[in-house]
């Protein structure tokens, strides 16, 4: 599945949102195979309006891995845009099976082709790529981006477990290089070989 890149001739442009499929919910108990109960956790605070991820403070004091100095130009108060869409027709509950897209990422990696792609939600929001800059022969690195809820979810009276997307949120990004050496700008140009940073934000996921 694409996710948000696209190639016209010999201009990239992240214009496209392919959606990633996920699902609403997802199965935390049974009982006997016989007779299965589940309890399915709902998402809430997003919908087809969309959302908006806005990077805040940059957390430093759980963090103890060298930061990725916004080689990926994800750095305070920057904003992804976050689009959601609705695969059924399960009516008013919040308990749908949607598609979710990451919309745009920052110019700087504009250059960029991506491999491959992967992207879930459940208690966690997780979009995964790998990519290459054709630019930069040998440029090769991975782009994990996590986004926990600060909040707890909780249960409603039919027995389903709702979690609140909208509000503060804790982001999560690595980038892991198998050869930083050849991607220009990446630690100063100062390392070789397999490395990886991350950095960690205090951030809120808004929706319209």
């Amino acid at each position: 599945m694409k996710l948000l890149f696209s190639n016209d001739g010999h201009h990239h442009r992240w214009l496209r949102m392919t959606a990633v499929m996920v699902t609403g919910y997802f199965l935390i108990a049974t009982s006997s195979p016989g007779d299965p109960i589940r309890t399915r956790t709902c998402v809430d605070g997003i919908g087809p309006e969309g959302a908006t991820l806005t990077l805040g403070a940059l957390q430093t004091e759980n963090n103890n891995n060298a930061s990725c100095g916004g080689y990926d130009g994800l750095l305070e108060g920057v904003s992804l845009p976050i689009a959601v869409s609705y695969t059924d027709d399960a009516g008013a509950t919040s308990c749908h099976d949607f598609a979710i897209a990451l919309g745009a990422l920052p110019s700087e990696l504009a250059a960029a082709r991506i491999v491959s792609e992967n992207g879930r939600l459940s208690d966690v929001m997780d979009i995964s790529l790998s990519l290459e800059k054709p630019s930069e022969a040998g440029c090769r690195f991975d782009l994990d981006l996590s986004v926990h809820v600060s909040t707890a979810g909780t249960s409603d009276d039919a027995g389903l477990r709702h979690i609140n997307w909208a509000g503060p949120v804790t982001v999560v990004r690595t980038l892991s290089f198998p050869q930083v050496q050849f991607c220009s700008g990446a630690f100063g140009d100062q390392k070789s070989g397999a490395i990886y940073c991350q950095d960690v934000w205090s951030s809120t996921l808004s929706s319209p």
